[in-house]
Formats: structure tokens, sequence, C-alpha cells
């Protein structure tokens, strides 16, 4: 059986054949452990299908398959190296790296947008009417601040 899974994951090579079987979605294993499978020809002479009810071998569905194997990580049975899951340690450091870096870079486009800001404060807009008008503005705005200042004290 080629492309098997077990032949991935040391030390199941010898006792499992598991096949993905992607027109049914079903994982199916075979066990050569099994006392049936001694009725079995050898592996390398096996170019029969195992039917699915044989009892050597086990049919699961593809979503039980992934479950069986994110439970046998969870507790320990399985590294998660060998099925390539990263852990929740592993993720949390990338993340926290990942918010370390945007901070920088956040910290970094603040710097030069207040660069930029002070820049633009420098040149001045418009025309000499325009400026001596914004002037007469920020008088008035004075004014009427400090009279309402003014009127609340009265």
């Amino acid at each position: 059986m080629p492309n098997t899974l077990g032949e991935d994951m040391k030390g199941f090579v010898d006792r499992y054949s598991i096949d993905f079987d992607g027109n049914t979605k079903t994982w199916r294993i075979l066990d050569f452990k099994h006392p049936e499978a001694s009725k079995l020809p050898p592996l390398d002479q096996l170019d029969i299908d195992v039917p699915d009810d044989h009892p050597a071998m086990t049919v699961l569905p593809e979503l039980m398959f992934a479950k069986l194997i994110s439970e046998a990580v969870r507790i320990g049975e399985l590294s998660p190296s060998i099925v390539g899951i990263r852990s929740d340690k592993v993720v949390n450091e990338d993340v926290i790296a990942e918010v370390e870096r945007l901070n920088t870079e956040c910290n970094v486009l603040e710097a030069e947008n207040k660069n930029l800001k002070e820049k633009l404060d420098k040149i001045p807009i418009g025309s000499e009417g325009y400026l001596l008008k914004s002037k007469v503005v920020d008088a008035l705005r004075g004014i009427a601040i400090a009279e309402d200042i003014v009127n609340e004290i009265k």
C-alpha cells in the first residue's frame, strides 16, 4: 500500500498500514499483528483490497481520525512534531513576537508622523491676506473665550 501515514511514524510501519481513501473520505487502518491478519498474504504481495469488514481492518471517518490525532497530541501520547501540529506555546510566542514587531513599527510611524506635522506647521499656507485673516480669526476666538469667562464670573 503506497503512500501510507504509517511509514512516517516511527515504530508503526511494522504493525499498521494506514491509507486515506479519498472517495469515501475515510482512513483505513490495517493491523498486521491482529490474529486474522496472518491469513492475509504478505504486504509486498498484497495486491487485493482488504475489505472494510475484515477483523484486522479499522475504518475511521476523516473527522474522527483528525480528532483522534488531536486528542493524542493533547494528552501527550503523540508528539506534535510528528504530525506537524504547533503547540499553543509556540503559537502564543509567534503572536507575541508579531505584536512586538507591530508595536515597534507603530512607534516608528508615529515618530515619522510627528516629524511631518512639524514640517507642515512651518510651511506658510496661502497668501499674506490668508495669514492675516487667520490671525484675525484667532484673535476673535480669544476675545469670544474671554467674554464667555467674564459672563460666567458675573
